[in-house]
């Protein structure tokens, strides 16, 4: 195991152990990073699919002691990240930042991006006890974008 994945590892055994001993029944959520270039891309979903298969197994293995552990799943939002994707196409298409910007809302089935509201909203509730039957689980934010059923 490399020393990067020994400490990520670690640290995130730390915060279950913490979590639990401190009765904090809630939610440790992780997120996946908005457009990347295609090599990126590889690596990431890779890194993605790992971490999903681990947060869910970690998350079954201590359900029992109340700790729940789901991830957010952005869509994209209104950030400064979507702002730079948006320059960098309208400048390598000749075309306008606000042509860009709606180029990049209507590729979404709700015709927008998100605000980073809708996705604390949600990170909100999963850490409420009114979301303490829910664990092991991804949550989309995103507008509808992912056309997959499961």
């Amino acid at each position: 195991m490399s020393m990067l994945r020994w400490a990520a590892f670690s640290c995130f055994t730390l915060l279950l152990l913490a979590a639990s001993a401190r009765g904090a029944p809630r939610d440790l959520g992780c997120s996946a990073p908005p457009e990347l270039t295609r090599f990126r891309v590889k690596l990431s979903n890779t890194a993605r699919a790992g971490l999903t298969g681990f947060m869910k197994t970690v998350a079954r293995e201590i359900a029992q002691t109340g700790v729940t552990i789901n991830a957010v799943l952005p869509g994209s939002h209104a950030t400064d990240r979507v702002e730079q994707t948006a320059r960098s196409r309208a400048a390598s298409e000749g075309i306008t930042f606000e042509a860009a910007m709606d180029a990049h809302r209507s590729s979404n089935p709700m015709r927008t991006i998100g605000d980073p509201g809708d996705f604390g909203a949600v990170v909100a509730f999963l850490c409420s006890q009114q979301a303490r039957f829910i664990t092991g689980e991804s949550v989309l934010v995103d507008g509808g974008s992912y056309a997959g059923l499961v």
